[in-house]
């Protein structure tokens, strides 16, 4: 087992009288002691699993065991509830799929604020290298069931702004399509982007035969759409 310790000089005072949590996480047990009024205030689940009604044993130690979660994951959180920082996410390039996998832990655990400063990281990032999600993205977030979370309507937004304004069949050419028509062997997925694409309709930017031809791409790719959406290409 290896142990991580968050207590700071600058937070250990504050909290000492919180009592511990020990977490334990994954295959390789790996450790974190963390101050139990911090998790009890980051979350909604914490704060119910906490409580001293829940824990008979002792109320000034807990232990959580995660068995199925990446100690990463949980390093990364636990830096967040401590500083309200990301360090790990942004240390240089933006880290994807450890935000989505953040996101995911966020969500299951009802971390509200981790949440949503997921999403502004993220939005952060976009907004400064020009830059908007990617099919492959959004359907990384439907596979670990994120589609329905705000995570996952914010990047299919990102995706289909990029076919409504263009971009995505313009520059990216072929590649961009291969990409679109590979996410969208999700049939959920496809059905969620061909709804957004309708709703989007009117703000095409004087490219509606670029963004038909996308749209009934993917309705031949994806068999779920095709009767559900069958006139998505009179629409746009």
């Amino acid at each position: 087992m290896t142990e991580t310790s968050f207590f700071h000089e600058h937070t250990a005072g504050r909290y000492s009288q919180s009592g511990i949590t020990t977490i334990v996480v994954g295959k390789g047990k790996v450790l974190f002691s963390v101050h139990t009024n911090l998790l009890r205030q980051k979350s909604e689940a914490f704060r119910a699993a906490l409580s001293i009604e829940w824990n008979e044993k002792d109320s000034t130690v807990s232990e959580i065991v995660w068995e199925e979660e990446d100690p990463d994951v949980v390093e990364t959180v636990i830096d967040w509830i401590y500083h309200a920082a990301l360090p790990k996410l942004t240390t240089t390039k933006l880290d994807f799929n450890l935000c989505l996998m953040c996101y995911k832990f966020a969500e299951t655990r009802m971390m509200y604020e981790l949440k949503d400063t997921i999403i502004n990281l993220l939005w952060k990032d976009y907004v400064q290298h020009e830059y908007m999600a990617e099919a492959t993205e959004v359907q990384k977030a439907y596979k670990v069931d994120l589609g329905n979370t705000q995570m996952g309507k914010f990047l299919l937004k990102s995706v289909v702004y990029k076919i409504m304004d263009n971009r995505m069949i313009g520059e990216g050419g072929k590649a961009w399509e291969d990409q679109l028509i590979e996410a969208c062997e999700d049939g959920d997925l496809a059905k969620d982007i061909v709804k957004e694409i309708i709703s989007f309709r009117h703000n095409a930017y004087g490219a509606p035969t670029k963004v038909r031809a996308v749209s009934t791409t993917i309705m031949r790719t994806a068999a779920p759409v095709r009767n559900e959406y069958g006139q998505l290409a009179r629409v746009v």
